[in-house]
């Protein structure tokens, strides 16, 4: 690789020029999965999907995280809705019946 400001050969990982001190790229944040934020994300799926749409590009692994709280929301949320559905439409039969 080779610096864009003086043109000195760099090593592969190399975020500065040693030669000139010229930024060659950005240093990459931590990126780990997080289960803080899937639980959060899994509470909060409106910030978790803002957290996604903004850690896409610079945290792939958190945003994944945060993906699958959002997942695992929906799953249950739906789970529960038919659950309910199902036991309130028994229960209607149940009344109407006389």
């Amino acid at each position: 690789m080779e610096c864009s400001g003086c043109g000195a050969e760099l090593e592969n990982d190399a975020i500065v020029c040693a030669k000139c001190g010229n930024t060659v790229r950005q240093a990459v944040a931590d990126d780990a999965p997080s289960y803080g934020f899937a639980v959060l994300s899994f509470f909060l799926p409106l910030i978790g999907a803002i957290l996604v749409l903004m850690w896409n590009e610079t945290s792939p692994k958190k945003a994944m995280s945060c993906a699958k709280g959002i997942a695992i929301c929906s799953i249950l949320g739906t789970a529960f809705a038919l659950v309910f559905l199902s036991a309130n439409a028994s229960m209607l039969r149940m009344l109407y019946r006389f």
